[in-house]
Order: structure tokens, then C-alpha cells, then sequence
């Protein structure tokens, strides 16, 4: 027990590396098929759409985002990805 208590810490920071590579596909994927077509493929907006690809955007509140983007707020042509919207 005090040798698996010992190697803990390394084993959970190899799961976290592992989970955060996987979240990072999973959202590149996301992307590509939902976003890119907008967005651009490397976030930089196209015609009035906006970039997304500014380093602001990394520090927003995640709360924020997922409301404009599950939400879309009216008015914009974003569209909303929530199903209570409407998405999918």
C-alpha cells in the first residue's frame, strides 16, 4: 500500500495528460464539423463571421462561451447548437 500511495501522484498526472490529449481531439474534431465552415479551419473567421482563433478567447468565461455557442443569442447568425434550440 505505501508503494502505490508513493507512485499515486505520477499515475494521476499521466491519466490527466491523457484525458486532456483525448478532450483536445475530441474538440478539434467538434470543430472541423461543426465550426469550420463559419469560422474558418484555423479559427480565423470568414467574411462578417468572427475569428476565433484571438488569445481573449482563451481566457473568457467558459460560461459565456457555452452560452453563445448552445445559445445562440438572437439577432446574430450563430446558430444555436442546443437541442432546447433547435441543434443538434
Amino acid at each position: 500500500l505505501p508503494l502505490y500511495a508513493l507512485a499515486e501522484p505520477v499515475r494521476l498526472e499521466r491519466a490527466q495528460a491523457r484525458l486532456s490529449r483525448q478532450y483536445i481531439a475530441d474538440g478539434a474534431l467538434m470543430y472541423v464539423d461543426n465550426c469550420a465552415t463559419c469560422h474558418g479551419a484555423g479559427g480565423e473567421g470568414i467574411g462578417a463571421v468572427p475569428a476565433l482563433n484571438r488569445p481573449s478567447l482563451a481566457t473568457s468565461d467558459t460560461a459565456l462561451l457555452y452560452r453563445t455557442i448552445a445559445h445562440s443569442p438572437h439577432g446574430t447568425v450563430m446558430s444555436a447548437w442546443h437541442v432546447d434550440d433547435g441543434g443538434v
